[in-house]
């Protein structure tokens, strides 16, 4: 059975045509690049070759799909992955005004957006101190409990604690989706 390197795709978004290449530790870069001719993989355009990296023997390249083939029959190749775009947020396209002011400076435009982090609060928990919070509301996910209570009833009568919860950690108009709140 002939080796074969392991091929990871991506999901999301992605630079078509471009892949991580992994050599093995023991490889060494330029003698992977000498021997590249028999393989068609001379015709690698190199974009990235981590060459100041001590952790990461590979380089990025672009390469059609028969190169990369050829690429994932060499036993010096460890493995390849495509080259995704990532992200540290997560953006809210069709956001409202408020939401996009807080994450934006100047003046705010339509389309609104709402950048936030991908954590989006998780971990946190929120005290709303108000009328109640209705821990029902689809809206929270589940992500809204009853704390204690000095009115004697934890029914929001009046709504304006679950508003305000909703602002908080709101699954379509929260700040921090993620977060817990406590009423």
């Amino acid at each position: 059975m002939s080796y074969r390197a392991e091929f990871y795709p991506c999901e999301g978004p992605k630079e078509e045509g471009s892949y991580i290449v992994k050599l093995r530790d023991d490889s060494v870069k330029q003698s992977f690049m000498a021997t590249c001719s028999a393989t068609h993989v001379d015709q690698l355009d190199i974009t990235h070759s981590f060459e100041e990296s001590n952790i990461f023997n590979g380089f990025v390249a672009r390469c059609s799909e028969e190169v990369l083939d050829a690429l994932r029959d060499r036993e010096d190749v460890e493995y390849i992955c495509e080259d995704a775009i990532m992200t540290t947020c997560d953006v809210q396209r069709g956001s409202t005004w408020g939401l996009h002011r807080i994450s934006h400076t100047g003046p705010a435009k339509e389309p609104f957006e709402y950048v936030y982090p991908n954590s989006a609060g998780k971990g946190v928990n929120v005290y709303v101190l108000d009328t109640g919070i209705f821990v029902g509301h689809s809206e929270f996910e589940g992500r809204a409990r009853n704390g204690i209570t000095y009115y004697g009833s934890f029914n929001d009568v009046h709504g304006h604690g679950t508003h305000c919860a909703g602002t908080v950690i709101g699954k379509t108009y929260g700040v921090a989706k993620k977060a817990e709140a406590i009423a």
